[in-house]
């Protein structure tokens, strides 16, 4: 018994021994608090250009700007009207020189100090400001500039331009060849490139890189054709006579020949949820039930995916009506129509003119074909490869991402984000 009662004892001891640093600290306090995280400086594309403009208004708003004539030369201005304001950045104390109208830094200049211009910047060549640079209005820079950081309203990038950290647009920013961004490169409205040129990452509600395409894409223009079956008793029982028996694409097209319309394949599969014919979490495809371009074995996930356990090599103009989750391989020929996500754990070779309703996931290097559409996200821990005419994300919603280098063709469309852990390359040829 007496042993019984020290195992009881040294049980005891133990446990409250577990306490022991967690009251030590709690009455003499020793580590650090918490750490302050900022999570706009992630969530938020352009919250550099608003918190440099922050520290800005903070620091000015009882400071009176230098006059300044129009389209003067920053040197003779600095003669003139030697007007500069000290302002405290995230960095520490900063001069700044203030434009109160439009401004030209003249061909050859190098500033050194932070410039607020209040109008319009015309930049002409070899010149630059190695500091941060906020303009009111419109800035225009000429070949060979360069800046630290750029802000403002509408902004043209002449050619061969280097900014070393972010540049931002209210409007519209055009980037021309040559360009090299070494950070983040943003916009409220549209981003313009119009050749060959190297980014960190983008972001705005539009990203033309040199895309000239209006209206929608062929394989746009036959998704959009498709419709949402209205049920009934025969319908219902057509997809309860061939539900174990054919294929989902095959039972969708039965279905398009009795209802006289087109409609989605996925309908179908949501349809035989409904009407109980799925009746467990995982479910083997049968040899009768899969398509023809699955070779390997295949299950049903949920009801609304399809496992493939190997590669998986799809034809031209076939349309798949479920999630897809490939453990290998996945390549596809023209004109193919994905009515759900699909997620591949090795590598994606794309064919022309391929549709994704949700988002493409890929593992390993990714090559996006002509004229394609994604209307999410692409994403991929490896190279991505996207070749002309192709367009990603729907409203601002879309965006590629990639854990090493994006080679996006002259010739596409990206609604949305782009960033690349390595680089952004835009090519003329991939």
């Amino acid at each position: 018994m007496l042993n019984y009662f020290i195992l009881v004892l040294a049980f005891l001891a133990l446990f409250l021994l577990s306490f022991l640093p967690g009251l030590v600290e709690l009455l003499r306090a020793k580590d650090p608090g918490p750490v302050s995280v900022d999570l706009d400086r992630d969530i938020d594309e352009r919250y550099f250009s608003r918190a440099f403009n922050g520290y800005l208004s903070n620091s000015l708003a009882k400071a009176k700007p230098a006059i300044a004539s129009d389209a003067i030369s920053l040197q003779s201005a600095l003669k003139t009207h030697n007007r500069e304001v000290t302002v405290t950045m995230n960095r520490g104390p900063e001069t700044v020189w203030i434009a109160g109208k439009s401004f030209k830094i003249s061909s050859g200049t190098d500033y050194q100090h932070p410039l607020m211009v209040e109008g319009d910047l015309n930049v002409e060549d070899n010149a630059g400001v190695n500091a941060e640079v906020r303009v009111k209005k419109n800035c225009k820079t000429g070949t060979n500039c360069h800046f630290v950081s750029l802000y403002g309203g509408d902004i043209q990038l002449g050619k061969d331009n280097l900014i070393t950290n972010w540049i931002d647009a209210e409007g519209v920013l055009e980037i021309n060849n040559g360009c090299r961004i070494q950070g983040r490169a943003t916009a409220g409205k549209t981003i313009m490139i119009n050749g060959e040129c190297s980014l960190k990452a983008m972001a705005a509600p539009m990203i033309k890189v040199a895309y000239k395409h209006e209206g929608l894409l062929p394989i746009e223009q036959e998704f959009a054709k498709l419709t949402e079956p209205q049920w009934s008793v025969d319908s219902d029982k057509l997809i309860m006579d061939y539900y174990n028996k054919v294929p989902i694409e095959e039972i969708g097209q039965q279905l398009e020949r009795f209802l006289g319309v087109r409609i989605f394949y996925s309908s179908v599969l949501d349809r035989a949820n409904q009407l109980e014919l799925i009746d467990k979490a995982l479910v083997l495809i049968e040899k009768e039930q899969k398509p023809e371009y699955i070779k390997a074995k295949a299950w049903l996930q949920s009801g609304e995916a399809i496992r493939v356990r190997g590669k998986l090599d799809i034809g031209d103009r076939k349309r798949l009506a479920a999630d897809l989750i490939i453990e290998g391989d996945l390549k596809t020929g023209a004109d193919v129509i994905f009515e759900g996500a699909v997620h591949v754990k090795g590598r994606a070779d794309i064919g022309s003119g391929n549709f994704f309703n949700k988002s493409l996931i890929v593992k390993k290097e990714t090559t996006l074909g002509e004229n394609c559409f994604i209307r999410q996200v692409c994403d991929c821990q490896e190279s991505i490869y996207i070749k002309s005419g192709s367009k990603i994300g729907t409203n601002g919603l879309g965006g590629l991402s990639s854990s090493r280098d994006i080679y996006i063709e002259l010739g596409n469309l990206v609604q949305g984000k782009v960033f690349g852990t390595h680089e952004i390359k835009i090519v003329t040829k991939i």
